[in-house]
């Protein structure tokens, strides 16, 4: 049985202001979404972790993620109109 982790981060994330959605913001010296993947990346328990982005935020995304080099980090799907379509 394989265990994977699903990160919903298809939101535009505009409340908190700022030119990107809160997951693409710094937190230090890394986006919020790269300390997210790390600490589930860094869970030997999780087989798999699978990204939702927002369709506009490849850009992003592939920014967040180009220090982050594991197998088990699978290629990101598009989340839904609605945050429950997710």
């Amino acid at each position: 049985m394989s265990t994977a982790a699903i990160i919903v981060a298809a939101g535009q994330g505009t409340r908190l202001g700022g030119s990107a959605p809160k997951q693409y913001q710094r937190l230090g010296c890394e986006t919020v979404l790269a300390r997210t993947l790390r600490g589930a990346l860094s869970c030997d328990d999780i087989d798999l972790v699978l990204v939702a982005i927002h369709p506009d935020a490849a850009a992003f995304y592939s920014d967040a993620v180009e220090p982050l080099s594991d197998r088990r980090l699978l290629p990101p799907v598009h989340g839904g109109a609605e945050r429950s379509d997710t």
